[in-house]
């Protein structure tokens, strides 16, 4: 009887173990344009450019829904 007892708290131990590690984060990638000289990301407005297709109508952008 105490044998099972000590195999269902050590069962029971490594599900509780597996739940506490969190997922483990994807990396991000700071692009350094983005840095300032003290490798802080910048404040400043920042030129965004938008391309259009040959007869000069742009791109409808992604729904960032779907």
């Amino acid at each position: 009887m105490a044998v099972l007892l000590w195999q269902a708290f050590r069962v029971m131990g490594q599900g509780f173990s597996a739940v506490a590690t969190p997922p483990p984060r994807p990396k991000v990638t700071i692009h350094p344009e983005l840095l300032d000289a003290e490798g802080q990301i910048t404040r400043e407005e920042l030129l965004t450019v938008r391309f259009s297709d040959e007869t000069g109508a742009s791109r409808p952008e992604p729904d960032p829904e779907s």
